[in-house]
């Protein structure tokens, strides 16, 4: 079997370099409405030509679709008409055509789409997953007799996307998982009542087929290609009109990532400045400077990592989502200045890392997230928090200790300071009012002479490319002071999550509502030590300072300090969380003491259970108004403390 995994395939086929041109049949074909003829002309003049019926405009979506040639306009203009096996296996075939440059002989196959009947949602599904399966197999397909035949004697796995689903599950506790945890009507699709008339008694051709069609999102919004309905049903035989397959079949469209445009890190020296343009960094701003020297008491902040994961056994929820302008608006609404924007070098390699180069396509996105915040006067820090080297389909175990491994060695120390490099002259026009560098979240060096070994030469790069670029570095774990670095000019961060039993919400206290009602601010901890924001700020053990010493060792060196993350998280989707009077309380004392001190901050949560934003409404006593029809809501309360704090 191949080496090679189904959502790498699919995120690196090629783009084909045109749209078919037409979307009309023959007029035959057409549906067109028959005018009726025009009054007889007086004798003396010619019959004039009868005058053809205006058709009315396609709705938008459909009309992109007839646009795309995934479907043509005689089709379309029966929406509302339940759509064919062969009508959606066609609208199917001519996605997989464009977006993977050949045809699908799954989907041509006419034991698959020779049928009249009605399509279904699962009939939907399955022509989506299996054709999706073709370029995963040694074996080409050939027939569904032949290939069935080889995947069961080969015994070949599922194929999974890399994201999970998130919602109420069976027993309608909010949480991530796969259709096994969410989807009510299960049982239906495992053994369904015809399954002699469908094709579909291959084993993993039950679930994995549905699974898949509701994983897989159009990635210009973020919805799902299908999704369950409000009660968690899959309703999979419930048949599909010509318009639900059409816009289902341009959701699977918008799924796959552009072509990846693998280039040497020289040759990504320049930002796009259709994106980034010249007025765009020359317009007034409220940001305030920033430099090595000097981290701004302004910056309010939040931490977004939808950029900071890459494999597909991370406890992120969405770790391929994109980041999108509404969510950048979001952060401005609620009057945050400053994004802790986290990156994985491994996304920006990928999706498959080539010693070297880096992918264009993705470093064009990261420019249209920084010039979404130019525009509304965000600061970005921009902060590593993966080496490189990694795809999808890797053990998330197995990135978790590369991570902490490399930076304890430095051999791949001259690698990790020539991606820096990379990306500082890419962006060594832009201004530090708008862009910082953070090195590294929380490195798990285990000592200060290892940590400037690693990082010392990142730094050198970085200013070879961007001499004034302000750069910052976490000095978070154990056995740490930070005076290398303040020793090399760089500016330093520190992590208050004290205390932790406060902070640091675990699996056996993060749903327990009697342990959170009982909780206040001030917090008293298991060892009577009460806790409020001076004395979070003053807490060091004797392997770490604490932030106020970070602060005093970074004026000593004359180098800027910031409270880089703070505030409470989970592992978990929780449906409780403090009260609102504890939960502010803290926020409260925390970010006036930070103010009193003159400590600029980044609030370590921005989605889940105890953030601003979610992907799905899980607390049960806030109030959520969802952004648009997007995937994404916010909490009201917390939006309007934010919003009443930042002014």
């Amino acid at each position: 079997m191949k080496n090679s995994r189904m959502p790498d395939l699919l995120l690196a086929a090629a783009l084909l370099a045109g749209l078919l041109s037409g979307c009309g049949g023959s007029p035959a074909e057409n549906d067109a409405v028959s005018a009726t003829a025009p009054a007889p002309a007086p004798a003396a003049e010619p019959a004039a030509t009868p005058a053809a019926t205006v058709q009315p405009a396609l709705p938008q979506t459909l009309q992109q679709v007839c646009d795309l040639g995934i479907a043509d306009e005689k089709t379309l203009r029966r929406a509302d008409s339940v759509c064919t096996r062969q009508q959606a296996a066609a609208m199917l075939a001519q996605v997989h055509k464009l977006r993977c440059g050949a045809d699908s002989h799954y989907l041509n196959d006419p034991a698959v789409a020779g049928a009249s009947n009605a399509a279904t949602r699962y009939y939907f599904a399955q022509a989506l997953y299996f054709s999706a399966m073709e370029g995963f197999y040694d074996a080409p397909y050939e027939s569904w007799d032949a290939w069935a035949g080889y995947c069961e004697a080969n015994e070949q796995p599922y194929i999974w996307p890399d994201s999970i689903l998130l919602g109420p599950d069976t027993a309608g506790v909010v949480e991530g998982g796969d259709i096994w945890n969410h989807c009510r009507d299960l049982d239906e699709i495992q053994h369904p009542a015809n399954a002699d008339g469908l094709r579909n008694w291959l084993d993993f051709g039950f679930i994995p087929a549905a699974n898949y069609a509701l994983l897989v999102y159009d990635r210009t919004d973020g919805t799902k290609v299908l999704s369950l309905d409000e009660d968690g049903n899959f309703r999979p035989y419930e048949t599909m009109t010509v318009a639900q397959v059409a816009e289902a079949a341009l959701r699977y469209y918008n799924s796959f990532e552009p072509a990846a445009q693998m280039v040497p890190y020289e040759d990504t020296a320049a930002f796009d400045p259709a994106i980034i343009t010249p007025e765009l960094l020359a317009r007034q701003t409220t940001l305030p400077d920033a430099s090595c020297a000097a981290l701004p008491a302004e910056w309010h902040g939040v931490l977004m990592f939808d950029m900071g994961r890459v494999t597909n056994q991370s406890t992120d929820w969405s770790l391929d989502k994109q980041i999108y302008e509404y969510e950048i608006q979001a952060v401005k609404d609620a009057g945050f200045n400053f994004i802790g924007l986290a990156f994985d070098f491994s996304v920006l390699q990928g999706p498959v890392p080539e010693e070297g180069k880096l992918n264009e396509t993705r470093l064009k996105e990261l420019d249209q997230v920084i010039a979404w915040c130019i525009e509304r006067d965000i600061h970005v820090d921009l902060r590593c928090a993966g080496l490189g080297g990694f795809q999808r389909s890797d053990s998330f175990d197995d990135w978790w200790a590369w991570n902490d491994a490399g930076v304890n060695d430095t051999g791949y120390a001259g690698e990790f300071a020539a991606l820096w490099k990379a990306l500082a002259q890419r962006y060594a026009a832009i201004p530090n009012r708008y862009l910082s560098f953070n090195l590294f979240i929380e490195p798990q060096s285990h000592s200060d002479e290892q940590y400037a070994a690693f990082f010392g030469p990142a730094v050198t790069a970085i200013r070879e490319a961007s001499p004034e670029r302000c750069i910052i570095a976490d000095i978070h774990s154990n056995d740490l002071t930070g005076r290398p670095m303040a020793e090399m000019g760089v500016a330093l961060s520190f992590h208050a999550y004290d205390p932790r039993a406060f902070c640091a919400l675990g699996p056996e206290n993060q749903n327990d509502t009697v342990y959170l009602n009982g909780a206040t601010w001030p917090y008293t901890a298991a060892d009577g030590k009460t806790y409020d924001a001076e004395a979070v700020l003053a807490f060091s053990t004797p392997e770490r300072p604490s932030a106020n010493e970070l602060a005093a060792l970074a004026s000593e060196y004359g180098v800027g300090f910031m409270v880089g993350e703070w505030g409470v998280f989970c592992n978990g989707i929780p449906s409780n969380r403090y009260p609102d009077e504890t939960l502010y309380a803290f926020y409260k004392d925390m970010t006036d003491v930070m103010a009193e001190k003159g400590y600029g901050w980044c609030n370590g949560v921005w989605y889940g259970s105890l953030g601003i934003a979610v992907d799905y409404p899980v607390v049960t006593a806030t109030t959520y108004e969802q952004v648009g029809d997007h995937p994404c809501y916010i909490d009201q309360t917390m939006l309007k403390w934010f919003q009443e704090f930042n002014g």
